[in-house]
């Protein structure tokens, strides 16, 4: 009987998490549900994610209670910026509770929650096969995005609307997909490096092929340059002929399919690519504005009437970098930047311990996430990619704790 409750217990924890992965991803599209006759769903997967978050913490508490003992080597490097956080949302609702709750309560839960769920998944995730599974059903959740777009709507194939059927959505229609291919696609990667079922290693390809499709379609610069980054590092770092080859390959053909089926469309991304006017940009002209006021918001960050009042047009900063400096001061970008640092460590912890292959589909992740977070407001507040943060910093835990057997192993 102890046995059978243990099993049970286990399949629990192990569907809990798996599934809190999947609407991580699948959070992604709430915003096409009114444009497909169901406003209601939008409701349901805020709802349902919420719930899944509060079982996934309910279930910490219940094993730290049953003293776990397992070591998290990568804990040190989220909890300085969620403490940062906590601070400064303190100080805001000090100065005036009123204000607070009315303006900045949704965006406080917002960045809160982000990095819960890197909490969440880098300390509930113990082995390479609970870890698979959830970066799978993160890409899953991912790649519904440009599964709806491109086979609900195309029709808005090589267009960046906003305004859909009278509803916004914030960074363009196609925006989903290209948070779904930069979260996802080469954490599905680097997962099935070692992975013997040919059938699974098909799927993920296919999923991150489509979900890069579905950037291209809207157009997105940041896809183009995400894509061509990301790979190009990858087959810098990669040491294997046959690797090369096969990416090479795989790369060359996605961009004949592009240009067979898709032709206007490249024309006319091809054409939004001017380097020479890079100085008209917006972006560039916002980044202007933030780092002029940057003895405004150095030490402390924003006031209580929020960091836009850095923008001479009242715009977010559009750089992963500005947003965590203007708002949280220097120690939220210092925080960050050792979040990344910890990134970076668990790709080299599991290139050396665990696999090479593996190490470098991070590494490549970090590359992708940083080439498209630098320059976009994309990659700031979406709750995907800080849960493809916690996977690779529950990765690193694995990592570690195989080092520290083979440590025991020979006498260290």
């Amino acid at each position: 009987m102890a046995n059978f409750s243990t099993r049970v217990s286990r399949r629990i924890d192990y569907v809990l998490i798996v599934i809190l992965a999947f609407f991580a991803g699948i959070y992604n599209i709430r915003k096409y549900m009114p444009l497909l006759g169901v406003a209601f769903m939008e409701n349901v997967i805020v709802l349902l994610f919420s719930l899944f978050v509060i079982l996934n913490i309910s279930l910490i508490y219940i094993q730290a209670c049953m003293r776990d003992n397992r070591e998290y080597f990568m804990r040190r490097y989220w909890i300085p910026l969620l403490v940062v956080v906590l601070f400064k949302f303190l100080l805001w609702f000090v100065e005036d509770p009123r204000y607070f709750l009315t303006n900045h309560s949704s965006f406080a839960l917002g960045i809160v929650l982000n990095l819960t769920l890197v909490w969440i998944f880098a300390t509930r995730i113990g082995s390479l096969v609970r870890l698979k599974q959830c970066v799978l059903a993160l890409g899953v959740g991912c790649s519904t995005a440009p599964i709806i777009g491109l086979f609900s709507f195309p029709f808005l194939i090589g267009s960046r609307p906003q305004w859909v059927r009278g509803h916004y959505i914030s960074g363009g229609f196609w925006n989903p997909s290209v948070v779904g291919f930069v979260s996802s696609a080469w954490l599905l990667v680097a997962s099935i490096t070692v992975e013997p079922s040919k059938h699974h290693k098909r799927f993920s390809i296919t999923m991150s092929l489509l979900m890069c499709v579905g950037g291209l379609a809207g157009l997105s610069r940041a896809t183009l340059l995400v894509a061509l980054v990301s790979v190009a590092w990858y087959l810098f770092r990669s040491k294997n002929i046959k690797t090369i080859a096969a990416v090479g390959l795989i790369s060359a053909l996605f961009l004949a399919l592009m240009f067979g089926l898709f032709g206007t469309v490249v024309e006319n991304l091809v054409s939004r690519v001017n380097i020479a006017e890079i100085g008209n940009e917006a972006r560039v002209k916002i980044w202007i504005s933030y780092l002029s006021n940057l003895n405004r918001f150095f030490l402390v960050g924003a006031p209580i009437d929020g960091h836009k009042v850095f923008s001479n047009h009242y715009q977010d900063p559009h750089s992963i970098l500005l947003n965590w400096w203007s708002i949280f001061g220097i120690f939220g970008l210092l925080g960050f930047i050792w979040l990344m640092w910890g990134l970076t460590k668990s790709s080299r912890k599991v290139a050396i311990y665990l696999n090479h292959k593996q190490g470098l589909g991070i590494a490549t992740w970090i590359v992708s996430y940083l080439s498209l977070a630098l320059i976009n407001q994309t990659g700031f507040s979406d709750p995907s990619f800080y849960a493809a943060m916690g996977l690779i910093l529950a990765w690193g835990n694995i990592a570690n704790s195989k080092q520290r057997t083979n440590c025991v192993s020979y006498g260290v």
